[in-house]
């Protein structure tokens, strides 16, 4: 009973962890409305690029940049709330990590898509929002808003082909990187540490061990290695029968 009780403690009970999946689920809800907001506003953007005619390939680029960043993001937030939902077996916990990172996903990635293929050529103001910001009206014919989707499309499959490799790639080495950093860092906070006169003594004793080495035969070297071996078990352990031996 003891056992059993003290294992069920480590897991959330029924009605604690349905809250906590309730405010993952309006933080995913959340997200996806920050995600609709930012694509609604490049898409403005892009009205404003079409009135003082410049190409709406730079705007291809931010859309699918930001589509990126979100994406990045949203791995470590969907992670983090599944963690602290607090699943008891890992089949749950996965499945509840892959509706997060479907759900998110699923709005971030082809809202911008559906709304060229299905509504640009059948409401021209974008929601209206470009009639209250007195920008170009956004409707297109059959073809151009396929030639406008097949480059939205071409633009971010290639942004996601590069910046996916190249983080890939450079993950190792920015590991890397971080741990010799805080390496550096921790031997430097030990240097400080260290008094200047302690570090000399230091440094005294083994030169004179060396020249000490340099003056002894073989054999003696090897006796004189066994020597400072029990003077350290000594010292380490504090043992007065090793004491009169060394």
């Amino acid at each position: 009973e003891l056992l059993g009780a003290s294992h069920t403690s480590r897991w959330s009970s029924a009605s604690r962890r349905m809250r906590r999946v309730s405010v993952s689920v309006a933080v995913v809800l959340l997200m996806g409305l920050a995600c609709v907001l930012t694509i609604t506003a490049i898409m403005v953007l892009r009205l404003w690029f079409v009135r003082r005619g410049y190409s709406t390939v730079y705007v291809a680029i931010i859309n699918a940049a930001a589509i990126e960043v979100f994406n990045s993001v949203w791995r470590h937030i969907a992670l983090a709330l599944t963690s602290w939902e607090n699943h008891r077996l890992e089949k749950r916990f996965r499945d509840a990590l892959v509706f997060k990172m479907f759900a998110f996903q699923f709005i971030n990635c082809y809202f911008s898509f559906f709304y060229l293929a299905f509504f640009r050529r059948h409401d021209g103001t974008l929601f209206g929002l470009a009639r209250s910001a007195n920008l170009a009206t956004d409707r297109c014919g059959g073809l151009d808003c396929m030639y406008q989707l097949r480059q939205q499309l071409l633009i971010s499959l290639l942004f996601n082909f590069v910046v996916g490799t190249a983080n890939e790639t450079l993950r190792p080495v920015r590991k890397a990187a971080i741990t010799k950093l805080k390496a550096c860092l921790k031997r430097a906070s030990r240097r400080v540490d260290v008094e200047p006169e302690a570090d000399e003594v230091r440094l005294d004793a083994i030169a004179a061990k060396r020249r000490r080495k340099e003056r002894l035969t073989p054999a003696e070297e090897r006796l004189y290695e066994q020597n400072e071996l029990i003077v350290d078990i000594v010292a380490q352990y504090d043992l007065p029968e090793l004491k009169v031996i060394g």
